[in-house]
């Protein structure tokens, strides 16, 4: 054998021999790292929850058929839920189940629904369901299948967005307002009585802190259920507080998880008035607005805009298929910027809020009333008639920023600054005619006033704690700087009113500042109750200085200072109050005790028309206590303290309009409120309606009335350096009457209907004992006004939705010596129908009417408003075109009636006209 041969077969035997090794380590190795990653399995099953695997069966309620797709639903006490169904054979399995108490429910069609609840242990469960057939089957009725409304899981209450019925197009608003308990307004969302604090989407605050941002960007179809639960607040969280007094959350579930959403939006219309405007020229309808929105947990940036001259004061709000009657012209436009960025925890962690706005609006309105002063034997029976028109233009610019720090070396640090710039102008045209025996004036007035305030403010919030002792302090400083030149020109056309024009130039500037500083004391805080010692003490001061120069230039070549009107004056005041309150809270029960001794200085000091000063002090103790029980039973009695104004207690004749005089009363004591209120709601049921009731009553001491006297010549009044009121002019004086009373009872119910219909009703009754002056007498005015309100829904199979609501009012009004003042019934109804129909076409008429008729004195008043519209989806969601019409019965805008002792008021607006609008929606949407 050659020895390259032997070499060769040698190296290849040890080549062999090597990769047997070498696969024989690698082996060992993989056993190895596979014995570690078990043994790291086992450890980290160790250390996670407890979890158990949950085998069952589903069957006939007698013998051992197997019944197949029927729909397991296990929630836990959270409101989690875990969702199966069985398999042909009956069978159904959940694996990997947190232990604990679950809610479960077993559904089928044509077999009536099985609940049950069970505690489920760590490790392997099987449980064994029988459904019956439900009677309708066994009757040979049709069954049809509907989701239960609601279900009541621990203290969550959970309702079901496939019970409540909407149109393809609405928002999730439209489910919120049909749940029974909830109110919805431009203030928040109280849901069973109490104020809505956040509402998460799938537990996380995607939309922010505003409760209702969430529910009118997200569409009722994106929505499954509504969770609404208590839990503690953010700030006793922060505090470490296991147990207090808790705020009320919405938890909105959806199909898909979001994380973050982008909104975009642009709404667009333009039309014609049918009234011209005083050229005869037509009369052009628009308006425009756009937004731009991100929102996420974390960061949350908002841009809006938008013009119209619609009357819609918030351009954000301008909707080309929605508008409100025109009650006036007006041009309004608004641009916003809105940033809000956080670091560390949401709710617990720092933050930063940067606000701008831009807002321009003018506003021209008119305005009629009718004034019947009663006749006494000092005064005659006095009729006025007044029509005033308005025009205002105002610019704004707005800058706020807000730095939040939460668990600084220091503490917690919330510091706010802001500052504002305004150019506001107003024009006033006033005629009166007033008839008064046999005599009668008529007269007109043009005033005009520009100012341009500037502001600047800053907030600073500061607190602590050390162990149970938690301290903080509150800054509030503002300065307001006001320049401005107003005008008057009073052309009244007889002998009794001397006529002139009033040019005033003048600068004002205040200062307030609050300072708050206090201390928390936890006496006990377990699991089971909390008791607090809150003692705060609060200083205010506020500085108002005033120096204004006016000239009667009115017929005369220059101008004559006019002492009466020019004044040079500084207020301030001054308040002390320490508060201290004693809290309680356990679990079903929450106890609250205040003591608030207040001591509050005036101080008036003049120049013109002579050298002046005056100081007052006005002190009280203002006790509260308040209890409530399960969130459903409350009691609150509070009392307060009001002291007049320093403009009501200035001893001085303001005749700006000669025949309309005001004077202070020196003598002029403060007033005390009580206030009792007491209220219990049920609790949420699926088949029982919500009831809601709650009365007040309140008592005040010594309120202050405004008295009217009418000069049937000219007279002398000594208390006011002899100052000679002109005949047929009227003096507004001030006094305190001996007390003053009221009395309100409330009672609503709203519930659904078998066909998840919502409704409500409520029934109010409201008296009054309200004090008035009769000549110089004060006499009271029982007044007694109940209301009965309704609302109901109804939805068709077709795509055709109706809402009809009404109330009907009644009002009687005497004096206290029987003498009838004012009685009236009171008409509101409205009637709207909402039809979708093929899926991209909606229309929508509303018809709403106000009717008033005064029995006493035979008139009736209607006020008619009508609106229509038509809607067509070009995109899914995406893109619509609208027309619509509105206000098509114009009559009177607004109406109403007031009534004294002494005088009867009746104020009404015209409608500015009837337009019709073409417009154009695009939406935005992605979710993340």
């Amino acid at each position: 054998m050659d020895i390259y041969e032997g070499d060769y077969y040698a190296r290849k035997e040890w080549l062999n021999n090597m990769l047997k090794f070498l696969s024989a380590f690698l082996v060992v190795i993989g056993l190895h790292t596979q014995m570690s990653a078990s043994e790291r399995m086992d450890t980290s099953f160790v250390k996670e929850s407890k979890t158990c695997v949950v085998d069952g069966k589903v069957l006939y309620y007698v013998g051992n058929r197997n019944i197949r797709d029927a729909k397991i639903r296990l929630v836990d006490k959270s409101g989690r839920e875990y969702v199966t169904a069985s398999d042909m054979t009956g069978l159904f399995q959940f694996k990997s189940l947190p232990a604990g108490d679950y809610e479960l429910t077993a559904s089928h069609m044509g077999y009536d629904t099985f609940t049950s609840k069970y505690s489920l242990t760590e490790g392997r469960c099987v449980i064994y369901i029988r459904l019956k057939p439900s009677e309708d089957m066994i009757e040979g009725a049709s069954v049809i299948a509907e989701a239960a409304l609601l279900r009541q899981i621990a203290d969550t209450t959970i309702y079901n967005a496939a019970a409540l019925r909407t149109d393809a197009w609405a928002d999730a608003l439209e489910l919120l307002k049909q749940i029974p308990g909830a109110t919805v307004s431009s203030n928040g969302i109280r849901i069973h009585g109490e104020p809505v604090a956040r509402t998460f989407v799938n537990g996380t605050l995607v939309f922010g802190d505003n409760p209702i941002t969430a529910f009118k960007q997200l569409m009722a179809s994106d929505v499954t259920h509504i969770k609404v639960y208590d839990e503690i607040s953010v700030e006793d969280k922060l505090a470490g507080k296991k147990n207090s007094r808790k705020e009320r959350i919405l938890n909105v579930v959806t199909k898909d998880k979001i994380n973050m959403a982008l909104r975009g939006e642009v709404r667009a219309g333009g039309g014609l008035d049918q009234n011209r405007t005083i050229d005869g020229d037509l009369q052009p309808r628009y308006g425009i607005k756009g937004s731009a929105c991100l929102y996420s947990e974390m960061l949350q940036i908002e841009t809006r805009g938008g013009t119209n001259n619609l009357g819609e004061v918030q351009p954000e709000n301008f909707s080309p298929e929605r508008n409100k009657p025109l009650s006036s012209h007006s041009e309004n436009s608004l641009i916003n910027f809105h940033l809000i960025k956080y670091w560390g925890e949401r709710l617990l962690g720092n933050n930063l809020m940067v606000f701008y706005t831009y807002g321009k609006n003018y506003d021209r309105s008119r305005k009629r009333s009718s004034t019947d002063y009663f006749e006494t034997e000092e005064s005659p029976a006095i009729l006025f008639r007044d029509t005033s028109e308005n025009s205002v233009l105002n610019k704004s610019h707005a800058l706020k920023l807000t730095l939040h720090c939460v668990k600084t070396k220091i503490g917690t640090i919330h510091l706010a600054t802001g500052a504002s710039i305004r150019d506001n102008s107003h024009n006033n045209i006033d005629n009166r005619l007033e008839s008064f025996g046999s005599t009668l004036n008529t007269y007109s007035e043009n005033s005009s006033h520009c100012s341009k305030p500037a502001e600047v403010s800053t907030t600073l919030r500061w607190n602590n704690k050390f162990g149970n002792i938690h301290p903080h302090i509150s800054l509030n400083v503002a300065y307001t700087n006001i320049r401005n030149v107003n005008s008057l020109i009073d052309t009244l056309g007889n002998s009794t009113y001397p006529k002139r024009s009033l040019n005033g130039n003048g600068k004002e500037w205040s200062l307030y500042g609050n300072l708050t500083t206090g201390t928390k004391v936890y006496l006990t805080n377990t699991d089971k109750q909390t008791i607090v010692l809150d003692m705060a003490y609060e200083f205010t001061t506020a500085d108002n200085d005033n120096n204004t120069a006016t000239y009667n230039s009115y017929g005369v070549v220059t101008p004559v200072i006019d002492p009466t009107n020019t004044c040079d004056y500084r207020w301030r005041t001054q308040s002390h109050a320490l508060d201290v309150a004693l809290f309680r809270d356990t679990r079903l029960t929450n106890f609250e005790i205040h003591i608030r001794p207040i001591l509050k200085t005036s101080l008036n000091s003049e120049s013109y028309p002579a050298e002046y000063k005056h100081g007052k002090t006005y002190p009280a103790i203002c006790p509260a206590v308040s209890f409530m029980y399960k969130k459903r039973m409350k009691m609150a009695f509070s009392t307060d303290t009001s002291v007049p104004t320093m403009e009501q207690t200035r001893p001085r004749i303001n005749d700006l309009v000669q025949s309309r005089l005001t004077a202070g009363n020196p003598d002029l004591r403060q007033s005390y409120t009580s206030k009792l209120s007491l209220s219990y709601s049920t609790k949420p049921h699926a088949e029982k309606p919500f009831l809601e009731s709650s009365i007040q009553a309140s008592v005040t001491a010594s309120p202050v009335v405004s008295r009217m006297i009418f000069m049937t010549e000219d007279t002398t009044l000594e208390q006011y350096d002899g100052y000679v009121a002109k005949a047929g002019s009227l003096l507004t004086t001030y006094s305190n009457a001996p007390m003053m009373a009221s009395v309100s009872f409330n009672t609503q119910i709203s519930g659904q209907t078998n066909t998840r219909v919502p409704w409500f009703a409520a029934i109010t009754y409201t008296y009054r004992y309200l004090p008035q002056y009769n000549s110089d007498t004060i006499i009271y005015l029982n007044e007694h006004t109940p209301t009965l309100v309704g609302r109901y829904a109804y939805l068709t199979s077709f795509g055709l939705k109706t809402n009809i609501n009404g109330s009907l009012m009644y009002l009687n009004s005497r004096n206290n010596e029987g003498t009838l003042i004012n009685e009236g019934i009171g008409f509101r109804g409205g009637l709207s129908v909402d039809w979708l129909f093929y899926k991209r076409f909606n229309i929508k008429c509303s018809y709403d009417v106000s009717v008033y008729h005064m029995l006493n004195r035979n008139t009736t008043n209607i006020s008619h408003q009508m609106q229509a519209y038509f809607k067509y989806e070009v995109l899914k969601r995406r893109l619509y075109l609208t027309l619509s019409a509105h206000d098509i019965l114009n009559t009177a805008d607004s109406y109403h009636v007031s009534s004294t002792a002494d005088r009867l008021v009746q104020t009404w607006t015209p409608a500015y006209g009837r337009y019709f609008l073409a417009g154009v929606i695009w939406n935005f949407r992605k979710n993340k």
